[in-house]
């Protein structure tokens, strides 16, 4: 996946048919950036305690209420990480979903491989694969900013743009979830933001690249550009931060002593903090 910093998005891109790496970050029915995927997945490790709540049928109703996705880009979803040669789910004797009926009072238990975890816990905060994942994505909003992939600013100005429209969706989705948490009433459910993860991962390669760069070139408009961008992830490490505080705050009655953590970010702010002012 190092090819990620040398490729544009037109040459040897990753992509959905890809037979060894999957693309969490898309929607497969539709191409765009998504994280049905990643709620999928997120879900089962929430639930993992409760085998019950791990059946298609109640994750499929789960995934109604973070998102609007309709039956088909459900079904693909699950197809998708359950493909042969790289599962991410699995699921006993089934390898794909036919049809959407299959998907209605189906009480077949959902199990995260070795793989899947990889890609939710690990994965996600790698720099190398979210650039390659989240670069080449249709992005449904917007357009994503011409890059020159040779220009390191114009990169890392990219997948900030991208992280930090994952948080938009990640924020509206997980309030949705915490809203609706009262209702299932699971006992051992633990939530996390997702993108917060991400943005950790990002932002801590994102610092200490620029920061390199910005001591070694001898040119006054790169160093400026590569402040710029410093002082621009900090900002979205800061984002990331208030998010985390403003669901802690919203729904403490509902996380209770599993509030959202937000340790690794706030160091990370702080050396973000001590390059962009100087202290």
């Amino acid at each position: 996946m190092v090819r990620a910093f040398f490729t544009t998005p037109k040459e040897d891109e990753l992509t959905l048919s890809d037979p060894s790496v999957a693309n969490i970050f898309v929607n497969k029915a539709t191409k765009k950036a998504d994280l049905i995927n990643v709620h999928i997945l997120q879900l089962c490790a929430a639930v993992d305690v409760d085998s019950s709540l791990r059946n298609v049928n109640t994750l499929y109703a789960m995934l109604k209420v973070l998102g609007s996705w309709g039956q088909d880009e459900i079904r693909q979803a699950f197809n998708y990480l359950l493909l042969e040669g790289r599962p991410l789910i699995w699921v006993d004797g089934k390898t794909r979903y036919d049809t959407n009926l299959e998907l209605h009072n189906c009480d077949d238990v959902v199990h995260v491989t070795e793989s899947g975890m990889y890609y939710s816990k690990k994965l996600i905060t790698d720099v190398t694969y979210l650039q390659e994942t989240l670069l080449t994505a249709y992005w449904p909003d917007d357009d994503l900013p011409e890059v020159d992939y040779r220009v390191i600013t114009q990169r890392f100005k990219a997948l900030k743009y991208c992280i930090k429209k994952i948080m938009e969706y990640d924020v509206i989705a997980t309030g949705r979830f915490l809203d609706w948490l009262p209702v299932l009433d699971p006992g051992g459910v633990t939530v996390r933001l997702i993108s917060n993860s991400m943005l950790w991962g990002a932002g801590k390669a994102t610092l200490g690249i620029l920061k390199s760069s910005m001591e070694t070139t001898k040119s006054s408009s790169d160093q400026f550009l590569y402040l710029e961008q410093l002082k621009d992830w900090r900002s979205l490490v800061i984002d990331g931060i208030n998010n985390a505080h403003d669901f802690n705050k919203r729904f403490k009655k509902v996380l209770g002593t599993k509030q959202l953590q937000v340790q690794k970010l706030v160091q990370l702010e702080g050396q973000y903090k001590k390059i962009t002012l100087g202290t």
